[in-house]
């Protein structure tokens, strides 16, 4: 299990039986030991897997702490402040870093089109000029968000809308776009409605 896993690709049943939190020692990356100033060994951090009680909490009417919600939604800006920082000349390694690296669907759509995220670069714009969130809505288990912006492009001319699908690395990965769906003005996408696990066949 890489330090970067999905907290919801871990198996619910595994964690249950093993109580409410598992610690699990995984190997950090290189880059990590030698920003820190170590010689060259990995060293051993640990990693706190959730089980599914939130996602049952919420499936019994339990609300989601606001604290959680408040802070996905600040790092979920974070993270889409990054995206609108891009431009065709950003590098690949800069693409893909406000993606979710482990999960198999990540997808970026214009208009209902499909673009790999290793092609994506040259689609990029000048920063646009303006942009307003228009819904944030953070599932009952704290892993999975999804959210709307209202766009104004570059050209200051007409409204795009940006929805997405964003999912919880943890303390390391931090939140990251799984699904990006941009839609024109004439198709404004409806507002998500509240959730506890996000259900893949509602992506954006």
């Amino acid at each position: 299990m890489s330090a970067g896993v999905a907290m919801n690709d871990i198996d619910g049943g595994w964690a249950a039986r093993l109580g409410a939190m598992v610690l699990v020692m995984a190997w950090a990356l290189p880059a990590y030991a030698h920003a820190h100033g170590s010689s060259g060994y990995y060293q051993p951090i640990v990693i706190v897997p959730v089980d599914d009680s939130r996602n049952k909490a919420c499936l019994a009417g339990v609300p989601a702490d606001p604290d959680d919600v408040q802070k996905a939604k600040e790092r979920i800006e974070r993270t889409m402040a990054a995206y609108f920082a891009l431009t065709p000349q950003s590098s690949a390694e800069d693409i893909r870093a406000v993606f979710d690296r482990d999960k198999k669907d990540v997808a970026w759509k214009f208009d209902g089109a499909s673009t790999p995220i290793e092609q994506i670069g040259p689609k990029f714009q000048m920063p646009p000029q303006q942009r307003m969130v228009i819904a944030t809505v953070v599932g009952g288990d704290a892993q999975t968000a999804r959210a709307i912006w209202a766009v104004t492009p570059a050209s200051g001319s007409g409204t795009e809308y940006y929805a997405g699908d964003f999912i919880n690395e943890g303390w390391l990965g931090g939140w990251k776009i799984w699904h990006l769906a941009i839609f024109p003005e004439s198709k404004k996408p409806d507002t998500p409605s509240a959730y506890c696990h996000f259900d893949p066949d509602q992506a954006f």
